[in-house]
């Protein structure tokens, strides 16, 4: 699951901020994911590291 990869990742001695766009985009508000949709690009871009979650 998305929680177990999340806590395997974990540093616990370390800063570290953790984007999640299925979270972190409120998936109700069609104007918010509108807006974060076209910042997608810049996120993922400037980003020192990208782990991307395919499921199970």
């Amino acid at each position: 699951s998305l929680a177990s990869d999340l806590q395997r990742l974990r540093d616990a001695d370390s800063d570290v901020s953790t984007w999640i766009d299925a979270i972190s985009i409120s998936q109700q508000d069609t104007q918010e994911r509108g807006q974060q949709v076209c910042i997608m690009h810049a996120i993922y871009a400037n980003a020192a590291e990208v782990i991307a979650y395919l499921g199970e």
